[in-house]
């Protein structure tokens, strides 16, 4: 008996590891998005009230772009968890809307996740690994890795948080798999009751730095970059001689990929190294203005 005294603990203290929801009105979602031809902003989402639709009950999504988090806008999107860890999500503006599962919280190594967004497309991932990380709260959540390809015979590895939701977001990571996009979401940070518990960036930059004065981003810039897209190198031009301090070249979730301190008006970023992708290129001056621009990397 003392056996099982000792064990049962240590059993309900692992299942557990495996047992969170990805649904709750206590969690906000802070998502980066990047487009070619827009500045990059941040937006969040959270899920609020219940919709019944063919005896299956889903929650509202709501989306603001408002640092105050003050206005909400409803989304089309309704979503739905099942008893067996299934993520399921629906477009309710569609004429023939139809469930999509959006995460599947049981593979394990060797298992593969199809994606069908429409007859004509259908790829599948497969998952190369499954452990756990450890959120803020010292809390277990059980992590899913999986293996596809990015960009030509590029592979890029990818993963699922439980109760989080992927590494590119909570809803639209799909359409980032098996396939080429001309924009960049991902999950800058996930917070529960208000408290961050997981980031892929530095405490304080959740919302990305401009998303409060997006207007004239890149209008009044002085700075030229070209070619974009861009293959072995890229060049920095300023049109008025102001003299350029340092440039960085960023990925998605913020990791520096080229860090080059100058001190002169135009530069030349060698990219031979450089993964085919999306990237922000960010420009600091002489009197430190930040300067933001897109480049796209292609082999």
């Amino acid at each position: 008996m003392k056996k099982y005294i000792i064990f049962l603990p240590f059993l309900f203290c692992t299942l557990s590891v495996f047992a969170q929801s990805l649904i709750g009105e206590n969690k906000q979602w802070y998502i980066g998005e990047v487009f070619i031809t827009q500045p990059p902003v941040t937006f969040i989402l959270k899920m609020e009230g219940d919709t019944l639709i063919d005896n299956k009950l889903y929650k509202k999504i709501y989306t603001t772009r408002d640092t105050a988090n003050q206005e909400w806008t409803l989304l089309n999107e309704l979503i739905r968890e099942d008893s067996t860890k299934k993520v399921w999500i629906r477009n309710y503006s569609m004429d023939e809307p139809e469930e999509i599962l959006l995460y599947d919280f049981n593979l394990v190594v060797g298992d593969s996740f199809a994606i069908n967004l429409d007859s004509d497309f259908t790829c599948k991932i497969p998952v190369i690994n499954v452990d756990s990380i450890v959120l803020s709260n010292g809390a277990l959540r059980k992590r899913i890795t999986f293996s596809f390809q990015y960009f030509g015979d590029t592979f890029e590895e990818i993963y699922w948080i439980e109760g989080i939701g992927s590494q590119f977001g909570l809803i639209t990571h799909l359409y980032g798999y098996c396939g080429w996009v001309d924009y960049g979401r991902w999950l800058r940070c996930y917070f529960e009751d208000g408290q961050r518990q997981f980031g892929q960036v530095p405490d304080g930059e959740c919302f990305y730095e401009f998303i409060t004065n997006t207007d004239d981003l890149d209008t009044q810039s002085s700075f030229s970059i070209y070619p974009n897209p861009a293959t072995d190198k890229l060049r920095v031009i300023s049109s008025d001689n102001r003299l350029i301090t340092e440039c960085l070249l960023t990925d998605f979730q913020g990791r520096i990929i080229i860090d080059k301190l100058v001190n002169k008006s135009n530069l030349t970023l060698d990219l031979l190294n450089v993964m085919p992708g999306i990237y922000l290129i960010k420009i600091i001056d002489e009197g430190g203005r930040l300067t933001t621009k897109k480049v796209v990397v292609t082999d």
